[in-house]
């Protein structure tokens, strides 16, 4: 549905969608690592952790579709995502307690669009912003008082993401670079025989 809204908005065709579906343990949960690169595409911290619906209380801020979200942590009023490239637009679905702030800033760390949505529980709530230059590196997803543990986000699309996970080298890639590299050094050890 959000990727039909972005094609009748003339946004790109290949535009993806992060629904953080799916995502192992270690990366969920209040003590779960950064989500950090785990996509392809964009870079999410300082502390953005994915939760499943029976892992908070999705009652008060539900995920936009699945089961899935993705949360600040308890100690961060805001969640980043940095695009490998920048884009021209982003919009994610969200839940606040408080309302939200979507902040997109340039690569100068200049703020170039914004929007805050209401305050919205038990249901989400589409926050979006543009750039007709392309020039969105980076954005903020912030409560706009500040108070850590209020909110959520889900369902993060832009033409910068594929929605996939980021390509991890297979372990036999990584035998093939070291037979490489021995044979580089034996080479070099039988030429000083």
């Amino acid at each position: 549905m959000v990727v039909a809204l972005g094609l009748a908005l003339g946004l790109s065709a290949k535009a993806g969608t992060i629904t953080f579906e799916g995502i192992p343990l270690q990366y969920r949960g209040v003590s779960g690592l950064n989500l950090g690169d785990y996509y392809d595409g964009v870079t999410f911290g300082p502390t953005a952790t994915a939760f499943e619906s029976n892992e908070y209380n999705s009652t008060l801020l539900p995920p936009h579709s699945g089961t899935a979200i993705l949360f600040a942590g308890l100690t961060n009023d805001f969640i980043r995502a940095v695009f490998d490239a920048p884009v021209d637009s982003v919009s994610v679905w969200c839940s606040g307690i408080h309302g939200l702030t979507l902040e997109a800033y340039n690569s100068a760390d200049q703020i170039i669009d914004t929007m805050t949505g209401p305050a919205n529980t038990s249901t989400t709530s589409q926050l979006s912003v543009t750039n007709a230059s392309s020039a969105i590196a980076y954005i903020i997803v912030r409560d706009p008082n500040g108070i850590p543990n209020s909110y959520n986000i889900d369902d993060l699309s832009s033409p910068g993401v594929s929605g996939a996970i980021r390509p991890i080298p297979e372990p036999s890639t990584i035998a093939l670079v070291g037979l490489s590299l021995l044979s580089i050094i034996g080479m070099q050890w039988r030429k000083r025989q």
